[in-house]
């Protein structure tokens, strides 16, 4: 029987952030095994870490950073072979205290969760200043193109909750992921919002120079997802 926080761990090129779903196609053998045992227990979870060293895929289990975010499976739709689209949404970030590359066919390991409570009052009205730079970032990234994401987004529907919020802005960055990643490993909610919001407030500033010389965003900075 697995130790509490055994955690099967699916290394990805990308972060992701609580409350932010995810989309993936399961084929690999080793991974349509992880996605059998996850089903079949009560919460449905498994870790995504970014990959540090390695691929995604078809080749030997990458190296990962050391902090990652649980997924909870939402929906599954069975293909042929085993194979599976499914449909996920973090939960709550944890850090890898020790790997298990010997109990399974896939990566996993002995995880320590990560404080995951709500933002109080005074935080919340503090994080609520991220919504203008949020809308400000977005319209510039978008501003290229009259019909993209920006006139499409709406605003409303961001949470107010600090923490919440904190991460939805995270995921909307259309920065490299290793950055995504360093905000992600940050342990408290006031550290979190100052990095979220010192991460914004130079993206803008880069985003109007660039706009300002009528140069290209560089192609390293990411796609922006609004999904």
């Amino acid at each position: 029987m697995a130790a509490p926080n055994l955690l099967p761990l699916f290394p990805l090129g990308s972060v992701l952030f609580p409350g932010v779903p995810i989309q993936l196609h399961i084929f690999e053998e080793r991974y349509k095994e992880m996605m059998r045992r996850c089903l079949g227990q009560a919460d449905q979870e498994f870790g995504v870490v970014l990959i540090e060293e390695g691929r995604e895929a078809l080749g030997p289990i990458a190296r990962t950073h050391s902090h990652g975010t649980c997924a909870q499976i939402l929906k599954v739709q069975p293909l042929p072979e085993g194979r599976m689209n499914l449909v996920a949404i973090g939960t709550r970030r944890f850090r890898i205290m020790d790997l298990d590359r010997d109990g399974a066919a896939y990566l996993q390991g002995q995880v320590e969760y990560e404080d995951e409570s709500e933002g109080t009052e005074p935080e919340n009205r503090e994080a609520a200043g991220l919504l203008p730079l949020i809308q400000e970032y977005v319209e510039l990234v978008s501003s290229s193109d009259p019909e993209d994401a920006a006139n499409r987004m709406d605003y409303s529907k961001l949470p107010r909750d600090a923490r919440a919020l904190s991460y939805a802005a995270s995921y909307l960055l259309h920065v490299p992921q290793h950055q995504k990643q360093q905000l992600l490993e940050l342990r408290t909610l006031p550290d979190l919002m100052a990095g979220v919001r010192d991460m914004y407030r130079k993206q803008i500033e880069l985003l109007k120079i660039v706009q300002e010389r009528g140069l290209e965003p560089p192609e390293s900075a990411g796609g922006l997802s609004l999904n």
